[in-house]
């Protein structure tokens, strides 16, 4: 897993690095290293989830895997397609095809290493939406995986506010992301007492009737932010459900102690409130030993004219494809994925958002290789399949 892991590069620059077959010989320094710093070190570091890049002598030792895996397409991990619906930092996420020339040629060429004085640095990791004005998190817990190697854990937390405020931003704060399957923030209804304790308490992996998702992270995901004037409302001495999905996948993740959480930006007030909505398909079985089995559902949407900000798509790890559209006066994409990779589940916010009109049908498709004997069923679990675009809309302007 871990040499899978360790070529999740996205996009860099298209001006970075030498062109390929330009006469010069490609070195990691001037050529490689601007396209790793941009697209790959959000994962390739000591704290994360791939082997680290911070050595050029092993990244140098990588180069033919790095080669292999970027040549095949199985590397940078599939993302939306910016060409259905652009979206913030889509370039460090799919890999243009300069870069991936120049990736293979500097690779196929002897992985020359280079000079030091000649180094091309390219910019890092994104950096956090924080410091943030509320930070949420449960109390330090050790799941209790159950035969099936799953545990949701919810916690009530306060958020402080004495009056209405509107959350403007939101970024999931996750501790041990070799446990953690996703983190959900939900707004209920109400909360009962049971449910205000420390420790916190047993929940179902699709929330209770009356909760209403306000974020939600999975495996890769980016943060959330809306446009400036736009925002969630929380009503006065509002309290949030922050639901932890843990899945038993290693010897030794039962001893892990994790406390996990969210951050949140928020404002006093905003001129257009946010809200979201789920879409997709429900109940349905993928048949053992499919291939490109697709399942989809379309639904109208009912409200008045509105503005879809982002959407995050969401399936397990049988999912190899992913499409949303709105049919309306006109088709439009709203996100197109060639592929589906667990640990790469990105919120695309996007740079225009989409117009939606009462009556337009949204359409909402998954597909899935489903390689074993046994079906895969629809559910919560892990092993079990997902198929939700969850979308975050504003009323039009």
């Amino acid at each position: 897993m871990l040499l899978l892991l360790a070529f999740a590069c996205p996009s860099p620059a298209p001006d970075s690095g030498s062109p390929p077959g330009g006469g010069a010989e490609l070195t990691y320094y001037h050529d490689a290293k601007p396209i790793l710093d941009r697209s790959c070190v959000r994962c390739h570091t000591e704290a994360g989830t791939a082997p680290s890049f911070a050595d050029p002598a092993d990244v140098v030792a990588l180069a033919s895997a790095i080669a292999g895996y970027v040549g095949a397409g199985t590397m940078p991990p599939a993302a939306p397609d910016p060409s259905c619906r652009d979206y913030e930092n889509s370039d460090r996420y799919v890999l243009a095809d300069s870069d991936r020339e120049t990736l293979l040629a500097w690779a196929e060429g002897g992985a020359a290493l280079g000079d030091p004085a000649d180094q091309v640095d390219g910019p890092g990791p994104l950096a956090s939406i924080g410091p943030f004005d509320v930070e949420l998190r449960g109390e330090p817990y050790q799941p209790e995986f159950g035969a099936d190697g799953n545990d949701y854990r919810c916690f009530a937390l306060p958020v402080g506010n004495e009056s209405v405020v509107y959350l403007t931003g939101l970024e999931a704060l996750v501790d041990r992301p070799e446990i953690v399957h996703h983190v959900v923030l939900f707004e209920p209804a109400a909360v009962s007492e049971s449910q205000r304790v420390p420790e916190g308490f047993s929940c179902s992996g699709f929330g209770e009737a009356g909760w209403t998702v306000v974020g939600a992270w999975a495996s890769g995901g980016t943060p959330l932010w809306f446009p400036e004037g736009a925002g969630v409302p929380l009503r006065a001495g509002a309290e949030l459900i922050l639901q932890m999905h843990y899945f038993n996948s290693f010897d030794g993740a039962d001893q892990i102690v994790d406390q996990s959480g969210y951050g949140l930006l928020t404002a006093d007030s905003v001129e257009r409130e946010v809200s979201t909505l789920p879409y997709g398909p429900t109940g349905f079985s993928i048949p053992g030993g499919s291939d490109d089995y697709e399942v989809s559902d379309t639904s109208r949407y009912r409200g008045g004219d509105a503005q879809i900000l982002a959407a995050f798509p969401h399936m397990h790890e049988t999912g190899v494809g992913f499409r949303m559209s709105v049919e309306g006066e006109s088709d439009q994409c709203l996100v197109d994925m060639n592929g589906w990779y667990f640990h790469n589940q990105l919120l695309p916010v996007f740079n225009e958002p989409m117009s939606l009109t009462s009556g337009d049908k949204v359409t909402t498709t998954c597909i899935y290789d489903n390689p074993d004997s046994q079906d895969v069923t629809f559910g919560e679990e892990t092993g079990n399949e997902m198929c939700f675009g969850f979308v975050w809309l504003v009323p039009a302007e």
